[in-house]
């Protein structure tokens, strides 16, 4: 009995499997990185300092944000109302922006930098090196650049066009990707973009070969009526007929009337085919692929929700487990595990994941067989992602449902067994002992 619960605990925790019974339930990418804390810079700070505690608040990284979109406006005014290619020749109004946006976000790399305990782990950070960059590129667009041309230009001997400085500005727009980790919505419609590229191509590729059989078909029918000849005389021409006009649908309607008037056996057969390949390009392959790029999205959203999930868990419950792994062999026991989900942080993630509190807790009863056993901390993480409210219910719920049951069911008889083997032998105990005193044995004896 003692095996077999171990047994199903092994299924469900995943012990002796590379995922646990609900490791479908949760992408492997997902899980794959469980145990490991979640990557923050701040962890590279000084725990004292001005510079520190600007560059740790939130409210802080939300206005430097609001300058980034900010400055992205700034730009399109700016290409729209100055005529000047030199800072120092733009009116006074537009000095006044560039040099307060370039000395605003110089201030804010240069608190970034201070902050870190030491200097050298700012190359650690991706954004602090691409910030970096683009920062310095500014400066010479701004300050460096015009400052050598108009230098050159002073002493006479000239220089190239200061229009190639505008050019720079656009690398300031890059910097809006850091509003992406803001955006989870926008995030996962990029990258299901990504993972339907092969989607996106092969249809693509399946209305090229539907525009060259049609082409060749059109061709032949309609290249020598004179009032279509410049549309489909030959077929490079109709191949961008059927582009313009039938793919894009730019103006179908000016090529429609003109075979309609044609009034020619030939005419009218290139109309219909014509609008057989707009209902198959346009209605059949565009919506199709438009399907499945929605459904690519959709699959990137529900993977991005639980790898969102995971992150959480990472950040709150992963750190509160391993403050209470006071031996750092990553194990915990169940009086560890409990005081982490009676925490107050710990509390409010459950609430926010939906988890299903008195199934984990019941689940938990398996985990811990004997009173000192001890369970790895991604065992414990993965059962509590399993309990979420919001996952749907699949075939592995139900199969890891029975072998809770079961094992319930175990649990239960061998109590049973262990309760009337204990009363059987104190039974027996006590006639051996009245036996042994010569007594005569009670045949109303309660067992």
């Amino acid at each position: 009995m003692q095996r077999k619960g171990s047994q199903l605990r092994d299924f469900v925790t995943g012990a002796k499997m590379k995922v646990g019974a609900f490791g479908g339930l949760t992408t492997k990418s997902a899980m794959k990185n469980l145990t490991e804390e979640m990557y923050d810079v701040s962890t590279y700070y000084h725990n004292k300092g001005f510079a520190q505690a600007m560059a740790r608040n939130d409210k802080f990284m939300n206005f430097t944000l609001f300058m980034i979109a900010l400055n992205t406006v700034y730009i399109g005014i700016d290409q729209d109302n100055n005529p000047a290619d030199l800072i120092f020749n733009a009116p006074w109004p537009f000095q006044v922006c560039e040099n307060f946006f370039g000395i605003f976000f110089c201030v804010e790399l240069l608190l970034r930098f201070l902050a870190f305990k030491r200097k050298r782990d700012c190359l650690r950070d991706l954004w602090f090196k691409i910030d970096s960059s683009l920062i310095f590129l500014m400066i010479c667009e701004m300050w460096l650049l015009p400052t050598l041309l108009m230098v050159g230009n002073s002493v006479g001997k000239g220089g190239p066009n200061a229009s190639f400085l505008r050019l720079l500005r656009l690398l300031r727009l890059s910097r809006m990707l850091r509003a992406l980790r803001f955006m989870p919505e926008l995030v996962s419609m990029v990258k299901g973009m990504r993972a339907a590229a092969q989607a996106v191509f092969t249809a693509l590729a399946m209305i090229l070969a539907l525009m060259y059989i049609f082409a060749i078909i059109m061709n032949m029918t309609l290249k020598d009526e004179p009032a279509v000849r410049k549309y489909f005389g030959n077929l490079t021409a109709t191949m961008w007929t059927l582009t313009l006009d039938g793919v894009l649908a730019d103006s179908p309607g000016l090529v429609i009337r003109l075979l309609a008037s044609s009034g020619t056996w030939n005419g009218q057969a290139g109309l219909l085919i014509f609008m057989m390949f707009i209902l198959v390009s346009c209605f059949f392959l565009l919506n199709m692929l438009i399907g499945v790029l929605c459904e690519v999205v959709n699959t990137v959203a529900n993977r991005e929700k639980d790898e969102a999930a995971v992150n959480l868990v990472r950040e709150t419950i992963l750190l509160l487990l391993k403050q209470f792994d006071s031996d750092g062999n990553g194990m915990i026991n169940q009086a560890e595990l409990r005081m982490v989900m009676e925490d107050s942080r710990a509390v409010e993630v459950l609430k926010s994941l939906e988890v299903d509190v008195t199934y984990l807790e019941e689940l938990q009863t398996m985990l811990f067989i004997e009173p000192d056993s001890e369970v790895r901390i991604h065992s414990a993480l993965e059962l509590l992602l399993t309990c979420r409210g919001s996952l749907p219910t699949t075939v592995k719920h139900m199969v890891a449902g029975q072998a809770f049951s079961r094992w319930m069911m175990c649990s239960a008889m061998k109590e049973q067994e262990e309760t009337i083997a204990a009363q059987l032998q104190a039974a027996t105990n006590k006639i051996i002992a009245l036996v042994e005193s010569g007594a005569k044995p009670a045949t109303n004896l309660k067992l």
